[in-house]
C-alpha cells in the first residue's frame, strides 16, 4: 500500500510563553557548565522518595521494590520518549504499534497481556492521575520527557495506599519547576523518518516565586505508512513560598496531536507489501488533553525541650483534566467503527503526616499519615459500527459517570535502630451511573443497558524493613489491591457487560535492597499475586468472532526482579536488569494456560564510557523473550520470537552547547513489538524498525 500524502499542519510556536516570562529572566545567565565527567561520584545523603509511603521517606528503609530514575539519568540513557526510558525498569513491559510515540501502551508485572482490559499501573504527574477516564490507560505520548525532574516507581503491597488502578503499582512522574539556579535552553533534533523536534525551558526562581515554562513540538512520517504523527504540548508551573511554612503551587497545560495508525499486517500481507506497509489506510485520530492543578503544602517541626519533636507536612492538591478523541479503527476481515469521546475528571486530595522523633533511645520513633481521596469522572461517546459480514451496523451513545471516595491510613514504628514495622488501610467507595443505547442500522430497533451500582474495597498492608547497616536492607510486605471496571470494559467491544465485578488483588513480595551512594545500586524482590476476578476479553471458542469481557475466577502473577548499576573503573559505569514474569489462569476458562505478550523472560544491560573530557559513549543491549500472541488463550499458537536489539550513541558538551546522536537497533533485527490473533482467526503482527537515527543539539542561555 502506498503512503498517503501528509496534509502540512501548522506549526505551534510557544514563542508567547517565552516572551511573557522574558522580565522573569533577567538573571544574569548561568556560566558555561563543566563537562560530564565519568558517572556521580558517591553520596552519603540518603536516596528519599515520595510515592512508595505517600510521603518523603528513605528508599532504603521502604517495605517495597522502589526505582528512582532522574533527569540526568533518563538524558544518558538516550531514550526518545517517556515509553522507551521506562522500558529499562524490570517488571515494566511495553506494546508498541508503530515507531512515533501514539498508542503504546506499559503495564506492570504480567498485566500488559493485550486482553484489551485497562491499565494496573497507576500514573501520577505531580500528584495527578493521568488514567484515562475510559479505559483506565495513560497516553504517554501526552507526557513529554524532557520535562521530567525525576520518576519513582513503587510496586507491590504499597501501592494499596493509591487505590483503584494501582493493582500492581504507581509510577509518580515530577516535573521540572524553578531553581534558585536559572535554566534556560532551546534544543532541536532531527531523526529517521522524517522526524523532527523542537523544544523550550525557561525556569528559575524571582523572590519567592518559582517558575517552569516548557513547550516542545514534534512532527514525524512514522516507520510504517500511515503512521504520521504531529503533536505540540506546552506547560506553566508555579511554585510560590507564601511563608516561611507555607508553598502554593499551580501547574497549567495542554497536550493534542494527530496520530495515524498503520494497525496490524498478516505474514501474507508483509510478504507482499512489505514490513513498511498497512492495510488501514483510513486509519486515524486526532487527541486533545489539558490539565489545571492547583496545591497548597504546609510543613513544621515543633520541638519539645527534653522530650524530640513533631515533624509535621499537610498537603491539598485539586486537578482538572479534560480529554477530546476522534478515532477511525479498521478490523482487517472484519469492519471498522469510528468513535468521539468527551471526558472529564475531577480529583481532590488531602493529606496530614505527622513524624515523632523521641530523645529516648529505648523510644520508638513513629509516623502516621491520613488523608482522603475524592474524584468525579464523566463521559460521553458515540461510535458508529460498521460490520456488515457479522450484520452489525449500529450507532451507539454512551454516559459514564463515576464518584469515587477514598479513605487512607499508615502508621510505621521504628521498634529499633535497624527494624521497622509498618501497616495500612485503605477504604474506597464508588457510585457508577452506565447508560448504553445501540440504535441497529440493519433491522431498525434500539436497545438500551443500564447500570447503577455502588462498589466498596477494603485495602490493607502490612510491611517489615530490616537494616543490615547502612547500605543494606531486607523486606517482607503483604497487600490487597483492587481495580473498579472501567467504561470501555462496561461497554465492551461490541456487547456490553455491565455485570462486570471489580478485580483484587492479593500480593506478597520480599526483596533485599542495596545502596552505596550513588556509586552502586542494587536490588531484588519476589513476588506473587493471586488475582480474583481479573478482567479480561475471552475470545470464543476457535478465536473466530468477537468474545466478552469476563471476570476471570483466578490469574496468578509471580515473578523476580534484579537490578544493578554501579561504576565498575573511573571512566566505566555499568547497569543490569532482569525480570521473571509468569501468569496463569489457576482457575475459570483456559485453566492452566498462561497469558500473552508479557514474555517469561526479558532483560537489559547498559554501558557509559566517559573517553574524553565532555565526551560520553553510551550503548545497551535489550533481550525479548518469546512470548504468546494477544487472544491466545489455547496457548496453541506459535510464540513471537524472542529478540536481542542493540543501541549506542555519543553525548558531547561543550561549555553551553549540548549535542548527541543514537543509533537504534544497529544490527537492523527484524522483528515484531506485539502480534496477535484477528477476529477472523487470522495471525497479524506489529513490525517493529530496523536500524534508526536521532541527532539532537541544546543550547543553553
Amino acid at each position: 500500500m502506498s503512503r498517503p500524502a501528509r496534509r502540512a499542519g501548522p506549526v505551534r510556536s510557544v514563542a508567547v510563553l517565552a516572551l511573557s516570562f522574558a522580565p522573569l529572566c533577567a538573571e544574569e545567565p548561568a556560566g558555561p557548565e563543566p563537562p560530564p565527567a565519568a558517572p556521580p561520584p558517591p553520596e552519603t545523603r540518603p536516596e528519599l522518595v515520595i510515592t512508595a509511603t505517600r510521603e518523603p521517606s528513605e528508599a532504603l528503609l521502604a517495605p517495597a521494590h522502589v526505582t528512582v530514575l532522574t533527569a540526568e539519568e533518563i538524558e544518558r540513557s538516550g531514550a526518545r520518549d517517556l515509553t522507551e526510558a521506562l522500558t529499562a525498569i524490570p517488571g515494566l513491559f511495553p506494546r508498541r504499534t508503530s515507531s512515533t510515540p501514539q498508542d503504546t501502551s506499559i503495564d506492570i508485572r504480567g498485566f500488559n497481556n493485550g486482553g484489551g482490559n485497562g491499565q494496573r499501573l497507576l500514573v501520577l504527574v505531580d500528584g495527578r492521575k493521568t488514567n484515562g477516564v475510559t479505559s483506565s490507560a495513560t497516553d504517554w505520548a501526552a507526557i513529554p520527557l524532557e520535562n521530567i525532574e525525576r520518576i519513582e516507581i513503587v510496586r507491590g503491597p504499597l501501592a494499596a495506599l493509591y487505590g483503584d488502578t494501582a493493582v500492581g503499582g504507581v509510577a509518580h512522574i515530577i516535573t521540572k519547576a524553578g531553581q534558585e539556579t536559572p535554566s534556560r535552553h532551546l534544543a532541536a533534533g532531527i531523526g529517521s523518518f522524517g522526524t523532527t523536534w523542537e523544544r523550550i525551558l525557561i525556569s528559575g526562581r524571582t523572590g519567592a516565586l518559582g517558575y517552569a515554562v516548557f513547550g516542545r513540538v514534534e512532527r514525524s512520517e512514522g516507520f510504517r505508512d500511515n503512521s504520521d504523527y504531529d503533536g505540540s504540548e506546552a506547560t506553566l508551573r508555579l511554585d510560590y513560598d507564601i511563608h516561611e511554612d507555607w508553598t502554593l503551587r499551580a501547574k497549567s497545560g495542554y497536550h493534542t496531536d494527530r496520530r495515524r495508525r498503520p494497525g496490524s499486517l498478516s505474514k501474507a500481507e508483509i510478504n507482499q507489501y512489505g514490513r513498511e506497509a498497512t492495510v488501514t489506510a483510513d486509519d486515524r485520530s486526532t487527541i486533545f488533553t489539558s490539565h489545571t492543578d492547583l496545591g497548597l503544602e504546609r510543613g513544621e517541626k515543633l520541638f519539645f525541650k527534653g522530650a524530640g519533636e513533631i515533624e509535621t507536612l499537610t498537603r491539598g492538591q485539586a486537578s482538572w483534566v479534560h480529554n477530546r478523541s476522534e478515532a477511525q479503527i479498521t478490523y482487517p476481515g472484519s469492519g471498522d467503527t469510528e468513535t468521539t469521546d468527551d471526558s472529564d475528571l475531577l480529583l481532590l486530595t488531602l493529606q496530614h503526616t505527622s513524624a515523632f522523633r523521641l530523645l529516648d533511645p529505648d523510644a520508638a520513633d513513629f509516623k502516621v499519615t491520613a488523608g482522603v481521596d475524592l474524584g468525579y469522572e464523566v463521559s460521553d461517546a458515540r461510535a458508529q459500527n460498521d460490520f456488515p459480514a457479522w450484520l452489525w451496523v449500529n450507532i451507539q451513545d454512551t454516559d459514564y459517570k463515576r464518584r469515587l471516595l477514598g479513605l487512607f491510613g499508615r502508621a510505621e514504628s521504628a521498634l529499633t535502630d535497624a527494624l521497622a514495622v509498618s501497616g495500612g488501610v485503605r477504604y474506597d467507595r464508588a457510585l457508577f451511573n452506565f447508560r448504553q443505547q445501540t440504535e441497529d442500522l440493519l433491522v431498525p430497533g434500539t436497545t438500551e443497558a443500564h447500570t447503577s451500582a455502588a462498589l466498596d474495597a477494603w485495602s490493607p498492608q502490612v510491611g517489615l524493613n530490616y537494616r543490615w547497616g547502612a547500605s543494606t536492607s531486607t523486606y517482607l510486605a503483604w497487600g490487597r489491591t483492587f481495580r473498579y471496571p472501567n467504561r470501555d470494559e462496561l461497554v465492551g467491544f461490541l456487547f456490553a457487560a455491565p455485570e462486570l465485578k471489580p478485580e483484587r488483588a492479593a500480593t506478597w513480595e520480599a526483596g533485599l535492597r542495596e545502596e552505596w551512594g550513588r556509586s552502586f545500586t542494587g536490588s531484588l524482590s519476589v513476588y506473587r499475586m493471586d488475582v480474583k476476578d481479573e478482567i479480561y476479553y475471552v475470545p470464543p471458542p476457535g478465536g473466530v468472532g468477537f468474545g466478552t469481557n469476563q471476570n476471570v475466577p483466578r490469574i496468578a502473577h509471580q515473578g523476580v526482579e534484579v537490578t544493578a548499576r554501579g561504576a565498575v573503573a573511573d571512566p566505566l559505569f555499568l547497569s543490569a536488569a532482569y525480570a521473571f514474569t509468569k501468569t496463569t489462569v489457576e482457575r475459570g476458562p483456559h485453566e492452566g494456560n498462561e497469558l500473552p505478550l508479557t514474555p517469561e523472560h526479558e532483560g537489559m544491560l547498559g554501558a557509559e564510557v566517559a573517553v574524553l573530557d565532555g565526551v560520553l559513549l553510551t550503548g545497551s543491549a535489550h533481550y525479548v523473550g518469546a512470548r504468546y500472541l494477544i487472544n491466545d488463550l489455547d496457548n496453541d499458537r506459535d510464540k513471537l520470537p524472542d529478540y536481542l536489539v542493540y543501541d549506542i550513541g555519543v553525548r558531547i558538551r561543550y561549555g553551553t552547547v549540548r549535542a548527541w546522536a543514537v543509533a537504534h537497533n544497529v544490527t537492523n533485527r527484524e522483528y515484531f513489538d506485539s502480534g496477535g490473533i484477528r477476529f477472523t482467526g487470522e495471525e497479524a503482527f506489529y513490525p517493529a524498525p530496523g536500524v534508526n537515527f536521532e541527532v539532537g543539539m541544546q543550547v543553553d542561555f
